[in-house]
């Protein structure tokens, strides 16, 4: 069986139709896989930042044991799936983030090409096209492609193809004309990223592979704006995932919460390989092929570092119903930073100053009636019954996936 893994770069599961986009048509090749696959409705991304969700993807492992806490490379001697897929005779491409997989050792590519060779900074459908093809012909058995397009990823496209009035603006921002172009150019690089996984899709249609192709489509996690990206809210770390293959029956699942650790256990079991190691994560085979699986009513997110390397340790629980945040860096002095926050973005310089103050500090925790609150508005910390219960969840997760860092400050 082959496999082609396709991500989007700062992708919300609700800027796609499939997950909900008031804009009509916004990602109809994104919707048509979706609605001819699977569709995990409530998939999140374990880490808010590139690098690190990525190598949790690739691992399996949470990043304090794969070693990847921000912008590091994986830790020497953890298996990542192309050091499997390898031992098992695959031949491996990857397509954009290549410095975002590391180290070398862990990631050893037979096709590896950049954005220098993917056309406008790996944002031009055509150029993913061309070197999807070229990857296919280069391929004479069992392929791996990981296909990473960098849509709708900042620099947003400067010409915005919709209707700033068309624009549903999230409560977390503020409703106004320059948010709106902001958000305008975001969509419009969104329609561009479906442009870019139709092209791959066709590339893998005129090579006569489809028909033995697991398809799976995902993103690292949501956009780059204000209270989303590099955090740990419910609408920072949800994203779309998608499986598509012969063998899977199109379905929507609304009641199982799945995770990026899930990720690698779930497409080894798929393609039927084998390994001996340990997950943090475990598989969700049994819910592609239709089947309920109990346990999976919660996920666990994280941020350990950001960009430059600082310490920003959050850890959140989500439910379908409820969203609890430990900011363990929050002291008052402490000044969160991170792309989709900058100073210069105008989602961020027109947010009303009570909002500015609270992406830049935070409180040490906080806690959001999803059903009530889905933009985690109000925090329900200090006016919650069961809070003590909800802080026992969070050890006991702790203490599972060996978060040491939540059992040293929550013993």
């Amino acid at each position: 069986m082959n496999l082609l893994i396709i991500t989007a770069d700062d992708l919300s599961y609700c800027a796609t139709g499939i997950g909900g986009c008031e804009i009509k048509n916004i990602t109809p090749n994104i919707d048509e896989l979706a609605q001819n696959g699977f569709y995990f409705d409530n998939a999140h991304a374990t880490v808010g930042l590139c690098q690190p969700s990525r190598s949790v993807l690739m691992t399996g492992l949470y990043p304090w044991n794969n070693g990847a806490l921000g912008f590091e490379p994986i830790k020497a001697g953890t298996e990542t799936l192309v050091t499997i897929l390898k031992r098992y005779g695959y031949f491996c491409g990857i397509m954009g983030k290549n410095n975002h997989l590391a180290p070398p050792e862990l990631f050893q590519w037979d096709y590896n090409k950049n954005y220098l060779s993917l056309g406008d900074n790996g944002k031009s459908p055509i150029h993913y096209y061309q070197r999807t093809e070229e990857f296919f012909k280069q391929s004479d058995k069992p392929f791996f492609l990981l296909a990473n397009i960098n849509d709708p990823h900042r620099n947003f496209p400067e010409n915005y193809i919709y209707d700033l009035n068309s624009i549903l603006i999230p409560k977390f921002l503020s409703d106004n004309e320059a948010t709106r172009k902001e958000l305008s150019q975001y969509y419009t690089a969104v329609n561009r990223c479906d442009k870019t996984v139709g092209l791959i899709l066709q590339a893998l249609k005129d090579s006569g592979k489809l028909k033995d192709t697991l398809i799976v489509f995902t993103s690292d996690h949501g956009m780059a704006f204000p209270f989303v990206k590099a955090n740990c809210y419910h609408h920072s770390s949800r994203v779309p995932l998608i499986y598509n293959h012969v063998n899977i029956k199109p379905n929507k699942d609304i009641s199982h919460l799945v995770s990026g650790i899930d990720f690698l256990p779930s497409i080894l079991e798929f393609m039927g390989l084998k390994y001996n190691f340990n997950f943090d994560g475990r598989s969700y085979y049994e819910i592609l092929n239709g089947e309920y699986q109990n346990n999976r009513t919660l996920v666990y997110t994280c941020l350990c570092k950001n960009y430059p390397g600082n310490k920003f340790e959050t850890r959140a629980i989500h439910s379908l119903d409820y969203c609890y945040i430990c900011n363990f860096w929050s002291d008052g002095v402490n000044v969160f930073v991170e792309d989709g926050c900058l100073d210069n973005q105008p989602s961020y310089y027109t947010l009303h100053e009570n909002k500015k103050h609270y992406v830049r500090f935070r409180v040490p925790e906080e806690f959001y009636d999803l059903k009530q609150d889905p933009y985690a508005q109000k925090n329900l910390i200090n006016n919650l019954k069961n809070l003590p219960y909800i802080r026992d969840l969070m050890r006991k997760i702790a203490v599972k996936y060996n978060d040491k860092l939540v059992l040293t400050i929550l013993k």
